[in-house]
C-alpha cells in the first residue's frame, strides 16, 4: 500500500492512494482537497503506473524535496509541497486480515505509530454484536480452527467496517460514533471510486488525438485557396480545438502558421467588400443606362478600376475588376487615341506658350483638352491638368513682376503705366495675377 502522511489540526493524517491515484488541489471535486491558499484548484496529479507512482504538475508550482518539478517518480520518503501543506510519500505492507479502501483517511502514524485500542476486561462468557449475534473467541495458540469454519473477528469499539476474506461476516460497529465513522467511510469510497472512474474516462488518448488533428488538416488542405473565408473559419476551428493544442501541435503547425496570414486577407477581403462592390454595381447601372451617359464615364471608370486593382488584385473581386477594365479599355481604343496618348503633346504646346509670355493662350489650351477628354471623370487627369494651370499662372506672376521692374526704369509713371498696362492681355484667366497687376499700375498714377 502506498499513502501520502501529512499533519492538520495537530493530528497526523495518512491518505491511502489507490492504483488510478489521485487529483490534488483545492477544488471541492479533487480527491485530495488541500485547505491552503497558497494551492491552485488543480495543483497537481497522482497516477499510479507499472513503475510507481508519478506526480505531474499542473499548476507551475509543485515542489517535491524543496525542488519545483513538472513530472516526478515518488521514491518511499519522498515530500511533496503543495501550498504550505507537506505529504510524505510512504510505501507499507497492507495488514493482512483487513481490507484499506483507497484514498481513505485514518488518524494516527503508520507501521508502530499507531495508537493501541484501549483494553478490555476479560468477559466470562461469550460476547455479542450489537445485532445479538454472539462472536467467537479467536482460537488459542497452537490450536487449528475446523475446517470449512467461518474466520472470526473482534468488533472494537469505534473501529471502522471491516469485512472478512470470504465476506461471509459484516459486522457495523458497537457505538454510534464508530457507527458514524464507517458510514463516512463508505460513503467517501463511493465518491472516491465515481470520481477515480471519471478520471479514467477523461484520459486523452494522444495518438488518437493526432489522428483526428491530421484527418483535419487534410480536409482543411482540400478547401480552395481562393475560398478564404472558409479556409479562416476551419483554421479557426482546428485551433480552438484545445486537445489538438495540446497532443498535436506538429500536425497543426500549418494552421498555426496560416492563421495570421488568412486574418490578413480577411481584412483586405472586408475592405475590397466596402470599396469595391459599390464601384463594380455602378457599372453595371451605367452600362445598363444611356449609352451616352456610359461614354462620359469611361475614362473615370478605367482609372478607378485599375487603382482598385493595384490595392485588391488578390482578393475575390480581382477578376471582376480585371473584366471591367479591359472591357472599358476596349472602348476607349475604339474611339481614338486617350488622354495619355496625347497629353504629352499638350504640355509641350503649353511651354511653348509660356516662352512666348502668352499665359493666356496657355490656360486655354490646358482647359480645352480638359472637356475634351472628359477631365471630370478622370482625378488622374484632372490632377496633371491642373499642375499645368499652376504652372502657367506661377510663369504668368513672375512675368508680371519683372515688368514691373522694368516700369520702374521709366522716366515717368505714365511711361511705367502703360508698360504694365501692355501686359494685360497676355495673364486673362488668372484673377490673382489681374489683381497684382492693377495694384502695380496703382502705384503709378
Amino acid at each position: 500500500m502506498s499513502l501520502l502522511r501529512t499533519t492538520r489540526g495537530g493530528k497526523t493524517i495518512d491518505i491511502a492512494l489507490a492504483d488510478g491515484g489521485a487529483l490534488m488541489g483545492t477544488a471541492p471535486g479533487c480527491q485530495i482537497v488541500v485547505a491552503d491558499p497558497g494551492a491552485a484548484p488543480k495543483h497537481c496529479r497522482i497516477v499510479g503506473g507499472p513503475q510507481g507512482f508519478v506526480v505531474t504538475d499542473l499548476a507551475g508550482a509543485t515542489i517535491v524535496n524543496g525542488a519545483k518539478i513538472k513530472e516526478h517518480l515518488l521514491k518511499n520518503g519522498d515530500v511533496l509541497q503543495i501550498g504550505a501543506e507537506k505529504f510524505t510519500f510512504t510505501e507499507k505492507v497492507a495488514q493482512p486480515g483487513a481490507l484499506q479502501p483507497a484514498g481513505a483517511v485514518t488518524s494516527g502514524a503508520a507501521e508502530g505509530g499507531r495508537r493501541p485500542l484501549p483494553s478490555r476486561p476479560a468477559q466470562s462468557g461469550p460476547r455479542t454484536l450489537a445485532s445479538g449475534r454472539p462472536v467467537s473467541h479467536p482460537p488459542k495458540a497452537g490450536t487449528a480452527r475446523p475446517h470449512g469454519a467461518a474466520p472470526k473477528m473482534t468488533v472494537k469499539p469505534g473501529s471502522v467496517v471491516r469485512v472478512h476474506k470470504d465476506h461471509s461476516v459484516f459486522a457495523l460497529p458497537s457505538t454510534a460514533k464508530g457507527r458514524t465513522i464507517a458510514v463516512a467511510v463508505a460513503v467517501g469510497l463511493v465518491l472516491l471510486g465515481g470520481g477515480l472512474f471519471f478520471l479514467s474516462s477523461q484520459t486523452v488518448n494522444s495518438e488518437e488525438v493526432k489522428k483526428l488533428a491530421k484527418a483535419d488538416m487534410e480536409g482543411f488542405e482540400k478547401i480552395p485557396e481562393s475560398d478564404f473565408k472558409k479556409r479562416y473559419a476551419k483554421v479557426g476551428e482546428i485551433l480552438a480545438n484545445e486537445n489538438y493544442m495540446k497532443y498535436a501541435k506538429g500536425e497543426i503547425s500549418v494552421a498555426i502558421r496560416l492563421q495570421p496570414i488568412l486574418k490578413q486577407q480577411m481584412d483586405l477581403e472586408a475592405r475590397a467588400e466596402s470599396q469595391v462592390k459599390p464601384f463594380l454595381e455602378r457599372v453595371k447601372t451605367l452600362k445598363e443606362g444611356p449609352p451616352e451617359e456610359f461614354k462620359k464615364e469611361w475614362m473615370g471608370l478605367y482609372d478607378t478600376a485599375q487603382a482598385h486593382l493595384s490595392n485588391f488584385e488578390r482578393t475575390s473581386f480581382g477578376s471582376a475588376l480585371k473584366e471591367v477594365r479591359d472591357e472599358i479599355k476596349a472602348l476607349l481604343e475604339n474611339v481614338g487615341p486617350s488622354w495619355r496618348e496625347e497629353i504629352a503633346k499638350l504640355i509641350r504646346e503649353v511651354s511653348r506658350q509660356i516662352d512666348q509670355k502668352n499665359f493666356t493662350q496657355g490656360l486655354v489650351l490646358v482647359d480645352d483638352f480638359g472637356a475634351r477628354y472628359g477631365e471630370k471623370e478622370s482625378n488622374q487627369m484632372k490632377g496633371m491638368l491642373q499642375g499645368e494651370r499652376e504652372r502657367l499662372r506661377s510663369k504668368a506672376k513672375s512675368h508680371i513682376d519683372g515688368v514691373k521692374a522694368e516700369a520702374v526704369k521709366k522716366t515717368t509713371k505714365d511711361e511705367a503705366r502703360k508698360m504694365l498696362e501692355s501686359a494685360r492681355p497676355f495673364i486673362k484667366g488668372f484673377p490673382d495675377v489681374e489683381k497684382l497687376l492693377e495694384r502695380y499700375i496703382g502705384e503709378h498714377k
